[in-house]
């Protein structure tokens, strides 16, 4: 094993000691030789290190100004040889890169050539790099004052003198692949008609992959592409990449601060990991593939996008457009940006993930839009924008929206998804839509939430305090939908809107486990749910299952405004006490209502208060005692669906609670003993019943009687049924049904049965016997002063005596003989 290691280390050593062929070193400052073979006798121009570099070599660069000339050719450039590493950010003396500091030593290339601080006669391209390899570096350097600012000359965009104003990169062979690295590099107030900063020219089918590391760009312009452009070619499959980079104040008059167009058959790839655009004025990221069979690869990882301003109203801030292009946008932060048609423009992609990622603060006409076959927004917050389109507008053949926050937003339409009806989509082959796990709270849009398509599957929806101005807060249309485990609360709807609100021809919506809380306002004429269409064959159906519908209304009102739908509710707590009175049919704005089907099921709740725990504070859970607990019907639960709004277990007991919360403490079961004396037959009201112990519940305890008494006991009762309903200090409550009995006769049993119990005073020591002379005795007591029975017996038929066993204890006992017509006879029995 041993052996193997070494072999394998040897191996590696010699793939990796590619030492340089040589390092040449530049001081504009030394004084000797002027041969670039040391620090002493260092070059003074970099002109001549690149004169003299081939491959493999590397240039240590000591801090300072260098100009590509002395004069006026603004074509003059610094030209970097294919795989030579330039390397900036020396002092001079230093034997290693690693002892370099290129912030404490800055080393400039300028391209402030001509008249001193006047951009117009500067150098096209500050640097050129041709053909670059794996081995072409660029690293510590300061590139600026740039200018391919000539708009008349040359075939745009490849003339030298209108691309490229800090490097422009370029290649001469065919459907080649090419490679470069630039680190710890500052572009600095650079300008291009194309590629204000860097320009990649991969005409004739080459692929350009770049990795920008910990690199700034600051102040750069250009017509399209402030900060890199590449065009005609590709990225190649290891992409352009951008790790720990800044980008702070540039501007580009068209298409991105960011322009990556390709257009060959190979996969080109765009990545930006740990970095940040702020107060840019352009489109930031614009990448476009032209190719038919082209894929292209967007990643956007832990980077922050703050106060970037649109340069135009038609500017969008992330634009991705490829026949076949996946985009993945992870962990990022849109806060303050201003101005922009859209911040995310996404054309047709196949697939689209934003995840864990946050929009807040921007003032935009849209924050995401476009057509992706497959879209799925994780883990998001939109809070406190304003738009004058809509926050999330997507249509794809599946769109997720799932653990995402939108709240105090003010929108036209705050989500969008699948707008168009089943069957009339963008894709033929259908439209889904899921939204789950999702808080929509506190929003001022003409619509909330709208959602048409094929399927809905909403689950674990939260959407509270809204203000809509629209024909339905939540406009839900799909073909088939099935909104369960969620909690609507406290809309404010102008006069004669509605909370919910469906238009589509042909529909089903069922709403399982949902709790609408004031969602309705008789005095304005809202409604819960209102359908209309002018379709005579339309079939709408509606189903309310499992669910709650409270407000605070005194008097009774509609629920919901029906024109040509069939509506079904079981299972349900209403806050009506007739289900019929839940929803009217009359004239709309088309004319005469057709006719609608109403469909009131069993296990209705009608008039009861759900009894939630903190309706005021938005606690809408279940208290113990609540009718809704353990009240709903399991089958009517999704087979998929464990755990309620809050993500506790949903089915704890019996059966499923009703509403969006599962109740999940112990249901309190309340137990009374109770002491109950008959009333004598000879009186007939001498009974009495007394509560002498409370099991279960919270004390203190209150007692409501059928016959209207509030006390622990009640006395003079006649034979009868009494009601009791038990209630302890939470609320909780038990009813009990307790039965005063008619007193059997007492009569004298020595006369009747010839009774005699011996011997009678009994000592602890001794046992007993009772003789009769009539066998009619079918059983015996034997009861303490204190009503305690110490023991029951049965008393054999046709027997006439028997031993007793005598109490354990001292005391006087009454024997009791019951015989087979019910009549009673005591004996006085002394132990002692």
């Amino acid at each position: 094993m041993k052996i193997k290691c070494l072999l394998i280390g040897l191996l590696w050593s010699s793939m990796v000691a590619v030492a340089p062929a040589k390092v040449i070193y530049v001081n504009k400052y030394a004084t000797g030789a002027n041969t670039g073979l040391n620090w002493t006798d260092a070059y003074q121009d970099l002109q001549s290190a690149l004169g003299d570099a081939v491959a493999g070599d590397e240039i240590w660069l000591v801090a300072g100004d260098y100009r590509p000339t002395d004069g006026t050719d603004r074509y003059q450039t610094f030209a970097l040889p294919t795989g030579v590493a330039l390397y900036g950010g020396f002092a001079g003396g230093e034997v290693s890169r690693e002892e370099r500091d290129w912030s404490a030593y800055p080393t400039f290339l300028n391209g402030d050539i001509g008249i001193p601080g006047d951009h117009r006669d500067n150098s096209y391209s500050v640097l050129t790099i041709t053909d670059p390899d794996e081995f072409t570096i660029v690293d510590g350097v300061e590139i600026h004052n740039g200018s391919a600012n000539d708009q008349e000359i040359g075939t745009p965009p490849y003339d030298p003198a209108r691309i490229g104003g800090g490097i422009l990169i370029s290649t001469t062979a065919t459907e080649s692949d090419y490679r470069l690295t630039i680190r710890n590099t500052r572009f600095f107030n650079n300008y291009a008609e194309f590629g204000g900063a860097v320009y990649g020219d991969g005409r004739n089918r080459n692929n350009i992959g770049i990795a920008f590391i910990d690199c700034t760009f600051e102040l750069n312009q250009a017509g399209t592409g402030s900060g890199y452009m590449t065009t005609l070619g590709n990225t190649g499959p290891q992409g352009i990449e951008f790790v720990g980079c800044t980008f702070f104040n540039n501007s580009s008059i068209n298409q991105g601060l960011l322009f990556i167009l390709t257009d060959t058959e190979q996969p080109g790839k765009l990545t930006i990991r740990n970095s940040a655009f702020l107060e840019n004025e352009s489109d930031l990221i614009f990448a476009k593939g032209v190719a038919s069979d082209h894929t292209l690869e967007v990643i956007v990882e832990n980077t922050t996008f703050r106060s970037n301003i649109s340069a135009n109203s038609g500017f969008n801030l992330f634009r991705a457009s490829s026949p076949s292009l996946n985009v993945l946008l992870d962990d990022l932060v849109f806060r303050g940006n201003e101005g922009y048609n859209q911040l995310i423009a996404l054309g047709e992609p196949d697939t689209v993930r934003i995840i864990r990622s946050s929009f807040v603060g921007n003032d935009v006409i849209t924050l995401m839009e476009g057509r992706p076959r497959y879209f799925r927004a994780e883990d998001c917050r939109i809070s406190q924008n304003t738009l004058s389109g809509r926050a999330i507008r997507m249509e794809g053949i599946e769109v997720a929206l799932l653990d995402c926050v939108l709240e105090d937003n003010e929108a036209l339409t705050l989500v969008d998804l699948n707008e168009s009806p089943a069957g009339d989509t963008h894709y033929p082959e259908g439209s889904d839509t899921e939204i789950k796990n999702c808080t929509i709270r506190g929003n001022v849009a003409h619509t909330l939430l709208s959602v048409v398509g094929d399927t809905l599957r909403a689950e674990s929806l939260l959407i509270a305090d809204t203000e809509s101005s629209g024909a339905g807060a939540i406009a839900f249309s799909p073909a088939h939908g099935q909104v369960v485990n969620s909690l609507f609360v406290r809309p404010e709807l102008v006069p004669g809107k509605e909370a919910l609100y469906s238009s589509q021809a042909r529909s089903e919506l069922d709403l399982i486990n949902c709790t609408f809380y004031n969602y309705i306002d008789s005095e304005t004429g809202t409604v819960l749910f209102r359908e209309e269409n002018r379709d005579d064959d339309a079939t709408v159906q509606i189903r309310l299952l499992n669910s709650i519908l409270w407000d605070q209304m005194q008097e009774e009102h509609s629920l919901f405004l029906l024109q040509n739908a069939e509506l079904s509710i079981a299972y349900s707590l209403l806050r009506s006490e007739n289900c019929e009175d839940l929803f009217r049919t009359e004239p709309t704005r088309y004319g005469d209502p057709f006719p609608t089907g109403v469909n009131c099921g069993e296990g209705l709740i009608l008039g009861t208060p759900p009894r939630f725990v903190a309706p005021a504070s938005a606690n809408f859970r279940l208290e113990a005692c609540s009718p809704a607990v353990n009240t709903g019907n399991n089958a009517l639960l999704p087979a998929t669906l464990t755990t309620d709004l809050a993500g506790a277990t949903r089915k704890v007991y019996e059966s499923v609670d009703l509403g969006a919360y599962e109740y999940q403490g112990d249901i309190p079961v309340l137990e009374v003993e109770t002491e109950i004396v008959p009333a004598s037959a000879e009186v007939g009201n001498d009974g009495s019943i007394a509560v002498i112990a409370v099991n279960g519940g919270t004390p203190e305890y209150t007692y409501s009687w059928s016959t209207g008494d509030t006390a622990e006991r009640l006395d003079g009762l006649a034979p009868g049924t009494y009601g009791l309903t038990l209630t302890d200090t939470n609320n909780c409550s038990q009813e009990f049904e307790l039965v005063v009995d008619v007193a059997s006769p007492v009569i004298d049993p020595v006369t009747t049965w010839g009774a005699v119990l011996y011997p009678n005073p009994v000592s602890l020591e001794q046992p007993g016997r009772l003789q009769l002379t009539d066998a009619q005795i079918t059983g015996l007591r034997l009861i303490s002063l204190q009503k305690q029975v110490i023991w029951e017996r049965n008393w054999p038929v046709g027997q006439l005596q028997e031993e007793l066993p005598v109490p354990e204890k001292r005391g006087v006992y009454l024997l009791e003989l019951t015989d087979r017509d019910g009549r009673r006879g005591y004996l006085r029995w002394i132990v002692q």
